[in-house]
Protein backbone atom coordinates (compact mmCIF):
# COMPACT_ATOMS: atom_id res chain seq x y z
CA UNK A 1 0.00 0.00 0.00
CA UNK A 2 1.61 3.31 -0.94
CA UNK A 3 2.20 6.28 1.15
CA UNK A 4 -0.82 8.10 -0.23
CA UNK A 5 -3.50 5.60 0.14
CA UNK A 6 -2.06 4.81 3.95
CA UNK A 7 -2.15 8.54 4.53
CA UNK A 8 -6.12 8.87 2.64
CA UNK A 9 -7.21 5.81 4.66
CA UNK A 10 -5.80 7.69 8.07
CA UNK A 11 -8.27 10.37 6.96
CA UNK A 12 -11.25 8.71 6.31
CA UNK A 13 -13.71 8.45 9.40
CA UNK A 14 -14.88 5.22 8.83
CA UNK A 15 -12.60 2.26 11.04
CA UNK A 16 -10.06 0.39 9.50
CA UNK A 17 -10.54 -3.15 10.74
CA UNK A 18 -7.21 -5.17 12.19
CA UNK A 19 -5.98 -8.03 10.45
CA UNK A 20 -6.71 -11.79 11.01
CA UNK A 21 -5.17 -13.33 14.01
CA UNK A 22 -2.41 -15.59 13.01
CA UNK A 23 -1.95 -18.37 16.27
CA UNK A 24 0.73 -18.28 17.94
CA UNK A 25 3.82 -19.98 18.36
CA UNK A 26 4.77 -21.65 21.32
CA UNK A 27 8.89 -22.24 22.17
CA UNK A 28 8.41 -22.74 26.01
CA UNK A 29 10.28 -20.21 27.63
CA UNK A 30 9.55 -19.14 31.23
CA UNK A 31 6.49 -17.37 31.86
CA UNK A 32 4.86 -18.29 27.86
CA UNK A 33 1.48 -18.88 27.20
CA UNK A 34 1.09 -21.65 24.83
CA UNK A 35 -1.13 -18.80 22.77
CA UNK A 36 -2.47 -15.94 23.05
CA UNK A 37 -1.25 -12.24 24.00
CA UNK A 38 -0.77 -11.21 27.69
CA UNK A 39 -2.25 -7.71 28.00
CA UNK A 40 -0.83 -4.88 29.85
CA UNK A 41 -0.81 -1.35 30.55
CA UNK A 42 0.87 1.79 32.66
CA UNK A 43 3.50 2.89 33.03
CA UNK A 44 4.59 3.55 37.15
CA UNK A 45 1.99 6.14 38.03
CA UNK A 46 -0.76 4.15 39.30
CA UNK A 47 -3.20 6.83 38.97
CA UNK A 48 -2.88 6.21 35.68
CA UNK A 49 -3.42 2.86 35.81
CA UNK A 50 -6.14 2.93 37.56
CA UNK A 51 -7.76 5.12 35.00
CA UNK A 52 -7.11 2.51 32.19
CA UNK A 53 -8.47 0.04 34.31
CA UNK A 54 -11.58 2.13 35.31
CA UNK A 55 -11.92 2.25 31.65
CA UNK A 56 -10.80 -0.61 29.67
CA UNK A 57 -14.02 -3.26 29.73
CA UNK A 58 -11.10 -6.20 29.64
CA UNK A 59 -8.63 -5.62 32.35
CA UNK A 60 -4.55 -6.06 31.96
CA UNK A 61 -3.15 -9.17 33.58
CA UNK A 62 0.32 -7.10 33.58
CA UNK A 63 1.22 -3.63 35.28
CA UNK A 64 4.37 -1.95 34.29
CA UNK A 65 6.66 -1.01 37.09
CA UNK A 66 10.24 0.52 37.13
CA UNK A 67 12.94 0.62 39.49
CA UNK A 68 16.61 1.21 39.47
CA UNK A 69 18.68 -0.77 41.34
CA UNK A 70 19.77 2.10 43.63
CA UNK A 71 16.80 3.74 44.29
CA UNK A 72 15.15 2.98 47.76
CA UNK A 73 14.11 -0.73 47.27
CA UNK A 74 12.28 -0.66 50.78
CA UNK A 75 9.77 1.77 49.68
CA UNK A 76 9.23 0.63 46.34
CA UNK A 77 8.30 -2.63 47.85
CA UNK A 78 6.14 -1.09 49.98
CA UNK A 79 4.20 1.13 47.60
CA UNK A 80 4.23 -1.52 45.33
CA UNK A 81 2.59 -4.61 47.65
CA UNK A 82 -0.18 -2.35 49.22
CA UNK A 83 -0.98 -1.61 45.13
CA UNK A 84 -1.17 -5.12 44.40
CA UNK A 85 -3.19 -6.12 47.55
CA UNK A 86 -6.28 -4.43 45.79
CA UNK A 87 -5.55 -6.48 42.45
CA UNK A 88 -5.50 -9.92 42.87
CA UNK A 89 -3.55 -11.71 39.69
CA UNK A 90 -1.97 -9.13 38.47
CA UNK A 91 1.21 -9.62 37.30
CA UNK A 92 4.16 -7.53 36.59
CA UNK A 93 6.19 -6.19 33.53
CA UNK A 94 9.24 -4.59 35.58
CA UNK A 95 11.78 -2.10 33.97
CA UNK A 96 14.88 -2.71 35.67
CA UNK A 97 17.42 0.11 35.19
CA UNK A 98 21.10 1.04 36.46
CA UNK A 99 21.09 4.26 34.88
CA UNK A 100 18.83 7.64 35.72
CA UNK A 101 17.01 8.53 32.96
CA UNK A 102 18.04 11.12 30.86
CA UNK A 103 21.58 11.75 32.36
CA UNK A 104 23.39 8.28 30.95
CA UNK A 105 26.65 10.20 32.42
CA UNK A 106 25.03 8.52 35.94
CA UNK A 107 24.78 4.82 34.58
CA UNK A 108 26.00 2.26 36.66
CA UNK A 109 25.92 -1.00 35.27
CA UNK A 110 29.44 -2.07 36.39
CA UNK A 111 28.63 -1.48 40.01
CA UNK A 112 25.61 -4.44 39.46
CA UNK A 113 28.40 -6.84 37.71
CA UNK A 114 31.25 -6.45 39.96
CA UNK A 115 28.62 -7.02 42.90
CA UNK A 116 28.07 -4.00 44.88
CA UNK A 117 24.88 -3.75 44.62
CA UNK A 118 24.15 -7.44 45.48
CA UNK A 119 22.26 -6.51 48.63
CA UNK A 120 19.79 -5.02 46.90
CA UNK A 121 19.22 -6.90 43.93
CA UNK A 122 18.50 -10.22 46.34
CA UNK A 123 16.04 -7.85 48.47
CA UNK A 124 14.11 -7.38 45.41
CA UNK A 125 14.15 -10.72 43.37
CA UNK A 126 13.12 -11.76 46.41
CA UNK A 127 10.42 -9.62 46.74
CA UNK A 128 9.26 -10.74 43.24
CA UNK A 129 9.47 -14.33 44.00
CA UNK A 130 7.41 -14.19 47.21
CA UNK A 131 4.82 -12.69 45.67
CA UNK A 132 4.52 -15.38 43.60
CA UNK A 133 3.23 -13.27 40.39
CA UNK A 134 4.19 -13.36 37.14
CA UNK A 135 7.16 -11.03 36.67
CA UNK A 136 8.55 -10.13 33.09
CA UNK A 137 12.05 -8.54 33.93
CA UNK A 138 13.50 -6.46 31.22
CA UNK A 139 16.68 -6.17 32.79
CA UNK A 140 18.60 -2.54 31.84
CA UNK A 141 15.61 -1.92 29.38
CA UNK A 142 15.86 0.09 26.42
CA UNK A 143 19.78 -0.91 27.04
CA UNK A 144 20.70 0.56 23.06
CA UNK A 145 20.13 4.03 24.52
CA UNK A 146 23.05 5.35 25.00
CA UNK A 147 22.02 9.06 24.60
CA UNK A 148 19.79 8.86 27.10
CA UNK A 149 20.74 6.13 29.71
CA UNK A 150 24.81 5.71 29.15
CA UNK A 151 25.09 2.06 28.33
CA UNK A 152 28.00 0.50 26.51
CA UNK A 153 27.44 -3.07 25.20
CA UNK A 154 30.56 -4.63 26.88
CA UNK A 155 29.27 -3.48 30.93
CA UNK A 156 25.89 -3.97 29.79
CA UNK A 157 26.08 -7.12 28.83
CA UNK A 158 28.35 -8.26 31.64
CA UNK A 159 25.58 -6.92 34.11
CA UNK A 160 22.66 -9.02 32.22
CA UNK A 161 24.53 -12.29 32.63
CA UNK A 162 25.28 -11.00 36.53
CA UNK A 163 21.64 -10.29 36.89
CA UNK A 164 20.09 -13.83 34.30
CA UNK A 165 22.38 -15.52 37.21
CA UNK A 166 20.77 -14.05 40.28
CA UNK A 167 17.34 -14.65 38.64
CA UNK A 168 18.03 -17.92 38.47
CA UNK A 169 19.26 -18.70 41.73
CA UNK A 170 15.86 -17.42 42.96
CA UNK A 171 14.31 -19.66 40.52
CA UNK A 172 15.61 -22.37 41.69
CA UNK A 173 15.09 -21.73 45.34
CA UNK A 174 11.17 -21.44 44.20
CA UNK A 175 11.54 -24.74 42.36
CA UNK A 176 12.90 -26.18 45.44
CA UNK A 177 10.27 -25.16 47.84
CA UNK A 178 7.97 -26.64 45.35
CA UNK A 179 7.04 -23.38 43.78
CA UNK A 180 6.72 -22.48 40.10
CA UNK A 181 9.77 -20.04 38.93
CA UNK A 182 7.87 -16.80 38.33
CA UNK A 183 10.81 -14.60 36.92
CA UNK A 184 11.63 -14.50 33.44
CA UNK A 185 14.67 -12.53 32.15
CA UNK A 186 13.69 -9.84 28.84
CA UNK A 187 16.09 -8.46 26.82
CA UNK A 188 14.84 -5.35 25.48
CA UNK A 189 15.67 -2.70 22.79
CA UNK A 190 14.42 0.52 21.82
CA UNK A 191 13.70 1.38 18.72
CA UNK A 192 14.68 5.66 19.24
CA UNK A 193 18.39 5.61 18.74
CA UNK A 194 20.45 4.55 15.64
CA UNK A 195 19.66 1.14 14.32
CA UNK A 196 19.25 -2.38 15.05
CA UNK A 197 22.22 -3.17 14.00
CA UNK A 198 23.50 -1.17 16.81
CA UNK A 199 21.27 -2.69 19.14
CA UNK A 200 22.39 -5.75 18.36
CA UNK A 201 25.70 -4.99 19.52
CA UNK A 202 23.91 -4.92 23.60
CA UNK A 203 22.81 -8.97 22.28
CA UNK A 204 23.37 -10.77 25.87
CA UNK A 205 24.05 -14.59 25.36
CA UNK A 206 20.88 -16.53 24.51
CA UNK A 207 21.31 -19.06 27.66
CA UNK A 208 20.79 -15.70 29.57
CA UNK A 209 17.82 -14.81 27.62
CA UNK A 210 14.23 -16.14 28.21
CA UNK A 211 12.35 -13.59 26.16
CA UNK A 212 13.37 -10.94 23.69
CA UNK A 213 11.84 -7.20 23.80
CA UNK A 214 11.08 -4.19 21.65
CA UNK A 215 9.31 -0.72 22.00
CA UNK A 216 8.05 0.51 18.59
CA UNK A 217 6.06 3.78 19.02
CA UNK A 218 5.54 5.42 15.55
CA UNK A 219 3.64 4.46 12.71
CA UNK A 220 7.25 4.51 10.76
CA UNK A 221 8.81 1.97 13.74
CA UNK A 222 5.58 -0.72 12.51
CA UNK A 223 6.20 -0.12 9.05
CA UNK A 224 10.20 -0.11 8.67
CA UNK A 225 12.12 -3.08 8.34
CA UNK A 226 13.66 -3.07 11.83
CA UNK A 227 11.13 -4.49 13.74
CA UNK A 228 10.42 -7.05 10.90
CA UNK A 229 13.98 -8.20 11.49
CA UNK A 230 14.12 -8.39 15.02
CA UNK A 231 10.65 -10.67 15.14
CA UNK A 232 11.97 -12.90 12.33
CA UNK A 233 15.59 -13.36 14.23
CA UNK A 234 13.32 -14.09 17.56
CA UNK A 235 11.14 -16.53 15.97
CA UNK A 236 14.72 -18.12 14.59
CA UNK A 237 16.66 -18.85 18.36
CA UNK A 238 12.80 -19.57 19.21
CA UNK A 239 12.11 -16.41 22.01
CA UNK A 240 9.01 -15.06 22.49
CA UNK A 241 8.71 -11.47 22.00
CA UNK A 242 7.45 -8.84 24.30
CA UNK A 243 5.96 -5.12 22.97
CA UNK A 244 7.69 -3.61 26.54
CA UNK A 245 6.09 -0.24 25.87
CA UNK A 246 3.79 1.05 22.97
CA UNK A 247 2.05 4.50 22.74
CA UNK A 248 0.91 6.74 19.49
CA UNK A 249 3.46 9.31 19.81
CA UNK A 250 3.00 12.10 17.64
CA UNK A 251 -0.43 10.87 17.39
CA UNK A 252 -2.46 10.48 20.23
CA UNK A 253 -5.76 10.02 20.88
CA UNK A 254 -8.15 12.95 19.98
CA UNK A 255 -9.11 12.74 16.50
CA UNK A 256 -11.05 9.54 17.19
CA UNK A 257 -11.23 7.64 14.24
CA UNK A 258 -8.10 9.11 12.10
CA UNK A 259 -6.11 7.85 15.06
CA UNK A 260 -7.64 4.62 15.20
CA UNK A 261 -6.89 4.39 11.47
CA UNK A 262 -3.02 5.68 11.51
CA UNK A 263 -1.89 4.18 14.45
CA UNK A 264 -3.92 1.63 16.52
CA UNK A 265 -4.81 -0.43 13.25
CA UNK A 266 -0.72 -0.85 13.07
CA UNK A 267 -0.17 -1.25 16.18
CA UNK A 268 -2.91 -4.34 16.64
CA UNK A 269 -1.52 -5.47 12.99
CA UNK A 270 2.16 -5.80 14.08
CA UNK A 271 0.59 -8.27 16.84
CA UNK A 272 -1.60 -10.11 14.40
CA UNK A 273 0.41 -11.08 11.84
CA UNK A 274 3.55 -12.27 13.58
CA UNK A 275 2.99 -15.42 15.96
CA UNK A 276 6.09 -14.66 17.78
CA UNK A 277 4.99 -11.61 19.93
CA UNK A 278 2.71 -12.85 22.70
CA UNK A 279 2.80 -9.75 25.79
CA UNK A 280 2.27 -5.86 24.98
CA UNK A 281 2.42 -3.39 27.48
CA UNK A 282 0.07 0.15 26.49
CA UNK A 283 1.24 3.38 27.87
CA UNK A 284 -1.93 4.94 28.89
CA UNK A 285 -0.45 8.92 29.55
CA UNK A 286 -1.50 12.54 28.63
CA UNK A 287 2.30 12.40 27.74
CA UNK A 288 2.28 16.52 28.55
CA UNK A 289 0.48 16.50 32.11
CA UNK A 290 3.38 13.69 32.49
CA UNK A 291 6.44 15.17 31.28
CA UNK A 292 5.34 18.03 33.27
CA UNK A 293 5.17 15.96 36.53
CA UNK A 294 8.08 14.38 36.34
CA UNK A 295 10.42 16.67 34.23
CA UNK A 296 10.93 14.97 31.16
CA UNK A 297 11.15 16.25 27.89
CA UNK A 298 7.63 13.88 26.16
CA UNK A 299 5.66 17.02 26.16
CA UNK A 300 4.78 16.75 22.58
CA UNK A 301 4.64 13.19 22.54
CA UNK A 302 0.33 13.33 22.50
CA UNK A 303 -2.42 12.50 24.81
CA UNK A 304 -2.27 7.87 24.56
CA UNK A 305 -5.09 7.81 26.86
CA UNK A 306 -7.59 5.63 25.23
CA UNK A 307 -11.10 7.24 27.33
CA UNK A 308 -9.17 10.45 25.80
CA UNK A 309 -11.88 10.00 22.99
CA UNK A 310 -15.20 7.91 22.65
CA UNK A 311 -14.23 6.06 19.66
CA UNK A 312 -10.84 4.65 20.05
CA UNK A 313 -12.22 3.87 23.66
CA UNK A 314 -14.94 1.82 21.71
CA UNK A 315 -12.44 0.33 19.20
CA UNK A 316 -9.71 -0.34 21.52
CA UNK A 317 -12.60 -2.26 24.15
CA UNK A 318 -13.54 -3.91 20.78
CA UNK A 319 -10.05 -5.37 20.13
CA UNK A 320 -8.92 -5.89 23.52
CA UNK A 321 -12.51 -8.84 23.83
CA UNK A 322 -11.31 -10.67 21.24
CA UNK A 323 -10.54 -13.98 22.45
CA UNK A 324 -6.59 -13.89 21.69
CA UNK A 325 -5.81 -11.69 24.75
CA UNK A 326 -4.61 -12.72 27.86
CA UNK A 327 -6.66 -10.45 30.24
CA UNK A 328 -7.35 -10.85 33.92
CA UNK A 329 -10.79 -11.60 34.07
CA UNK A 330 -10.55 -14.01 31.07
Amino acid sequence: MNNFLHYWLSQSNQPRSTNVFQDRNYYGAVLEPKSGVLHGAGQHIWSTFEEYWQNVESKPCLYMSYIGLNDNIDQYIVDLQQQLDGKPGLGLQVGLAMTIDGQPEKHYEMQASNGELDDQLAKLLNFYQRLQRPVLLRIGYECNGTAWNGYEPDSFIDAFHYISEKVNEVNAAALEKGLEPNIARVWNLSMDYKDLNYGLQFKPDESHIDWWSINPFTTSDFEGNDLRRFLAMAHDIKKPVLLGEITPRYVGTSRGVKDWNCWFVRYFNAINDNPGVKASSYINWHWKEVAKQLGQVWGNWGDARVHNHPDILRLYNEEMSKPHWINLDG
